[in-house]
């Protein structure tokens, strides 16, 4: 018996058999892709808010106290020479005057009054803390947003190493709008 040798049509079914494999295995691929870098940019946008919620957390009481002093400090060195105490101190009808802006009052405050000024802006603050829970310290609000940038700018890179690869297998996908710079390019960055 003879082989058969198969005809231009079995081998044009076979060929398009095959491309259909291929299509169905490079569309796996991309859907592949495409969720792992959805999950990537999920995580970058996490990321992102948590860095932003604690770039907005409030100081811890200790750093509220501090920052209170230097403004009542900072406060008092500016008011006397608005405060006019005529007639208190030199003769003529008695008033005391003021330009009322509200800087300007809390500095007259800062002036005659110091330590109310400072334990009543200690108490708001300790309400504060009270409502929306205890703040960071300096340090630790730096630490935190150190770790997580440091997080960031590798979850950028393996992002953008991503979607070189997706290029590299024909796939086109688009950067984000807010991606970093140092990651399209491969940098790290410090």
């Amino acid at each position: 018996m003879s082989e058969k040798t198969p005809s231009a049509a079995h081998k044009a079914l076979d060929a398009a058999s095959r491309a259909a494999t291929a299509r169905r295995t490079v569309q796996a691929a991309a859907s592949e892709l495409r969720q792992a870098l959805a999950d990537q940019r999920s995580r970058i946008a996490e990321l992102k808010a948590e860095i932003e919620e604690v770039e907005r957390a409030p100081f811890d009481a200790a750093e509220a106290g501090r920052r209170v002093d230097e403004k009542v400090g900072v406060l008092a060195t500016v008011a006397p020479d608005r405060l006019s105490l005529a007639g208190l101190i030199s003769a003529g009808e008695a008033h005391l005057s003021y330009d009322a802006h509200m800087h300007d009052i809390l500095a007259l405050l800062a002036v005659v009054n110091p330590t109310g000024l400072a334990a009543g802006l200690r108490r708001l603050c300790a309400e504060h803390v009270q409502i929306h829970g205890p703040g960071l310290s300096p340090a630790t609000k730096a630490s935190r947003i150190q770790a997580a940038k440091t997080v960031l700018s590798q979850l950028e890179l393996e992002e953008e190493a991503l979607i070189r690869e997706a290029d590299a297998a024909g796939l086109q996908f688009a950067r984000r709008p807010d991606a970093n710079v140092a990651g399209i390019l491969g940098l790290d960055r410090e």
